[in-house]
Order: C-alpha cells, then structure tokens, then sequence
C-alpha cells in the first residue's frame, strides 16, 4: 500500500541521495523505527496504568475502614441526564454493596430505558481526583472486556480502566450531596450523574433493596449523538413544524434501538413507573451481560437492511468460507452470525460477510 510522504511521521534519503518526499513514498527504515518507538511508548502506558491500578487499590485498602461500614447500607440516590430540560431523572434505591458492573447493567439501564448488552459505559469520581492524588488522574471504572464497539473509543478520551466488577457503590458514595458520573455509550457520550439524595440503615419494611421509586420524561433513544446534540434535536422534535429537518430527527428518534418496537414511539413527556420497575426487576433476576455487544449485531443487521433487498436463507445455506478484501483470514458464515467474538477484528469481517450476502 502506498503512502503519501506527507502521512509519514519522519522522512529518509535512500543511498543515491533521492528523498522519498520526493518519491511520495515511505521509507521502510522510518517506518521501522517509529514502531520501536512506539513500543517505548505503550511499554511506558502499561506501567502507568500499572501505577494507576495500585494507586486505587491503595487507596481504597487504606479508607477501609470509612467505607467498610456503608456496604451495609441502603442508599436512595437521584440518577438524572445531565445538560437536558426539562430534566430526565429516575430516583432508585440501591444497596451500598452493589457493584458498580451490577449497577450499571442491572439498575441504571434498564431504569432509562437503555438496551443492556449494547454499549459501553464508564464512571468517574466527582469533583475528580487531583493530580497528585495516589496517580489516580484521569481513571475511570468500567468493563474491561467489553467487546462493545464504542470502547474503541475509550482510549481517545485518555481513559485508563479499573475493572467495575472489583468496587462497589459505597466505596464512592456514603452522605447525602456525594456524586458520580455515568457516561454511557463512548461514541455518542451520554453523560448522567448520580446523586446521593439520603442514607438509610436498611430499606423500609417491606420494600425491596433495589428499586425505581419514581421519575419523570422518557429516556433518551439509542445513538442519537449525545446530550448536547439531543437536546437541540429534543426542541425541533417537540415544535411538531413538519419540516425536512423535523422528519430526519422523528426517524431517528421513533426508530432508535430502545423504541422502535414500542406502541406510540418516542414520546419524550412519557414516564411509566411500572414498567421501568419491570424492567429493572427483570434485568435483576437475569444473568449480568456476556459484554459481547451481541444487541449491537441485531441492530446493526436487522435495522439498516432494505425492504427490497432479498435475504438470505442462513439457516439452510451451508456453511462457506470466504476471504475478506486483503485479509487471509477464513470467516465462516452461518446462522449464528451473533456468537461471541474474542477480538473486534474478527467481529468487523463478521459485519462485512454479513453485508455482502445481503447485497446479493
């Protein structure tokens, strides 16, 4: 593959003097010492993270005895999207047990509405921890193997993961006024806050440990670019003007993942307390998400497939092997285009395959 010189990160001349500026080409020598660099640098980024890591745990070994004494406890907390009017919030009632995995995929889905197994997510302390504060700059807690296409992006944001399945909530949470934040889905970045609204030794008689206690505004739908770009969208759409504009939003909002297949659409005014108690009781009593992103393959194949397009029979065809662009790697298509995948790469010539029979 050819590369314009002005792509390279640093520029040779060849042993007759001729610059490969000039060829428009790359030097393999520049080439080949950049990627010795680069290993310097991802040999440096492993013991930071390193140092990040124990840092955390550090710190959290030494307050064990501050936070030690509110796992125990029950906690009522107001989880709201934040930069949104009027205000989209849910008030929950949590133990201070619950991991912040669980929290996440059992609690804080299901309560707005999300799709669970579909995106990825991350918290972080606020205010955030100075810089100097046991090297915990710049670390988030989140799924560490999530296979959700949008932690891709993780790394853009200088994220370094701690695994969210090793702390729970009242490691981070324990009066009435502290905080955290949620950023849901890294792509289109949905950020929400959770705030400790009271403390409680235990839940009142006869009420559940976890629960939805009330609400107001429907959650906001599926990969419609965040809370900023939504809140503007949120205008056009409630003005009802029938305009160009209105119909491209409506058609995003009314076919998003969380309310394509729900009786009137999106309708941003709605909240029903019943069903996201239901929603939340039934994600509690099912197993935590595999994070394999398997409700993005669904979406992605069955959303964006034409009407007219004829489909292919996957459950009678064999079995084939095929190539993919340049790649050597056989993919084998076959009716369980959903199964679990170890690497992305792998996934993404699965979408490609996928794409290719459709458009036959």
């Amino acid at each position: 593959t050819r590369m314009s010189s002005k792509d390279a990160i640093g520029y040779a001349s060849d042993e007759d003097g001729v610059k490969y500026e000039d060829q428009g080409d790359v030097n393999p020598m520049s080439v080949m010492t950049n990627f010795y660099a680069k290993q310097a640098q991802w040999k440096e980024a492993e013991a930071k993270q390193k140092k990040l890591f124990d840092g955390v745990k550090k710190r959290f070994q030494d307050n064990e005895a501050t936070w030690k004494p509110f796992v125990k406890k029950s906690f009522v907390v107001k989880f709201s999207l934040m930069g949104v009017t009027p205000l989209i919030w849910r008030r929950l009632r949590v133990p201070g047990s619950v991991t912040l995995r669980s929290l996440a995929d059992k609690v804080l889905i299901p309560s707005m509405g999300y799709v669970r197994n579909y995106h990825g997510y991350v918290f972080e302390e606020l205010p955030s921890p100075p810089k100097k504060s046991q090297y915990e700059f710049g670390l988030v807690y989140g799924p560490t193997k999530s296979q959700a296409i949008d932690m891709m992006q993780a790394g853009m944001y200088g994220y370094d993961i701690f695994d969210d399945t090793q702390v729970c909530l009242a490691q981070f949470l324990r009066k009435p006024g502290d905080k955290i934040r949620w950023t849901y889905d890294l792509g289109d970045n949905w950020a929400h806050k959770i705030v400790v609204e009271s403390v409680e030794d235990e839940p009142p008689k006869d009420q559940p440990e976890f629960a939805v206690l009330a609400g107001e505004r429907a959650g906001p739908p599926e990969d419609c670019r965040g809370n900023w770009n939504f809140a503007d969208d949120l205008k056009i759409y409630c003005s009802n003007k029938k305009t160009k504009e209105f119909h491209k939003i409506s058609d995003s909002f009314n076919n998003s993942m969380n309310y394509r297949d729900k009786k009137g659409g999106f309708r941003p005014e709605f909240f029903d307390l019943k069903e996201a108690q239901v929603r939340v009781f039934n994600a509690l009593n099912s197993k935590t998400s595999a994070m394999d992103d398997s409700n993005f393959h669904h979406h992605f194949f069955d959303g964006i497939t034409p009407a007219h397009v004829p489909q292919p029979d996957l459950q009678t065809r064999k079995p084939n092997t095929c190539r993919i662009a340049c790649s050597e790697i056989p993919c084998q298509v076959s009716s369980d285009v959903h199964e679990r995948r170890n690497d992305f790469s792998t996934v993404s010539n699965i979408i490609l395959v996928k794409l290719k029979y459709l458009c036959r």
